[in-house]
């Protein structure tokens, strides 16, 4: 059975207010339909799928659910999605250059754990032109740790139904 169409237009009355500097927000509205999900079936892929659709990350030989990001430098010009039950690693000195509106959700720990001297750098390609997000994702990301790593120029992003604010965002999960 087919749901009734969004109408072209939704008179709703909202008025918010900024706590900290008093300014009226303007509301935005997100219709949830399909293609809000379109990447839902990425989170339960295999680790070896992953690793067929991004050949940069190589699979760790001590952890068979670990896959590493060696250092280096990557342009990223799509939607990466780590699925649950796959450990992440990136290494000190790895450095991704997102492109515009392109982020990274992972549903499985990380550890991006860089050093003062080779920090880890989430980028945009084009300063003038901000990349999507850096997210961390579920109760199988507990644990998950960031050292020394850089994330800047990013943007907001709405992917698999969970709209991630700011450059760095965590949901559901412990992180340090």
């Amino acid at each position: 059975e087919r749901l009734p169409s969004i109408p072209e237009k939704v008179n709703l009355e909202f008025t918010a207010i900024n706590a900290v500097t008093k300014e009226k927000i303007e509301p935005r509205y997100h219709y949830i339909d399909d293609g809000l999900f379109r990447h839902f079936s990425e989170i339960t892929g295999s680790l070896e799928e992953f690793i067929l659709r991004h050949p940069i990350f190589k699979k760790d030989a001590a952890n068979s659910d670990t896959i590493i990001l060696p250092a280096g430098e990557y342009n990223i010009d799509k939607l990466i999605i780590v699925p649950m039950g796959v450990n992440l690693i990136i290494e000190p000195a790895a450095v991704l250059k997102f492109g515009k509106g392109v982020s990274f959700v992972s549903y499985g720990k990380v550890t991006a754990k860089g050093t003062k001297d080779m920090p880890i750098i989430f980028t945009a390609l084009d300063v003038k032109e901000p990349w999507g997000n850096f997210a961390v994702v579920g109760h199988d990301c507990d644990g998950t740790e960031f050292d020394y790593v850089i994330a800047e120029y990013g943007n907001e992003s709405f992917i698999n139904g969970i709209y991630f604010t700011g450059v760095l965002a965590i949901h559901s999960a412990s992180a340090k």
